[in-house]
């Protein structure tokens, strides 16, 4: 029986004026490229508003978002389990979908 990710999979991602391709064969793979995926278009929305004070609402909730990035990193770095499982995967998954929204300008 196969499974999900037997075969590599392709996804493309607008970030910007560019295209990101990122190609994955096993969910750890999938989550590390989608953090990289989300950090460029964090870094592009910041570049883009590099005038906004730290002290706007915009620029408190990108330094929070900052935050948790770091955290989820950090999280699927010690271990996928603490990443992935259960109502906390499903919450991760929820605020890089948020995150990658709010950013993607």
């Amino acid at each position: 029986m196969k499974g999900i990710y037997d075969n590599d999979q392709t996804r493309k991602y607008r970030v910007g004026h560019m295209t990101m391709d990122i190609t994955y064969s096993d969910t750890t793979d999938e989550y590390y490229k989608k953090l990289k995926v989300l950090r460029a278009v964090m870094d592009n929305w910041a570049k883009q508003n590099h005038n906004l004070s730290i002290d706007s609402p915009e620029g408190r909730r990108y330094s929070e978002d900052c935050e948790k990035f770091n955290q989820m990193k950090t999280l699927l770095q010690i271990s996928t389990d603490n990443f992935d499982k259960g109502s906390r995967g499903k919450k991760h998954k929820r605020l890089m979908n948020e995150m990658f929204k709010r950013y993607n300008v």
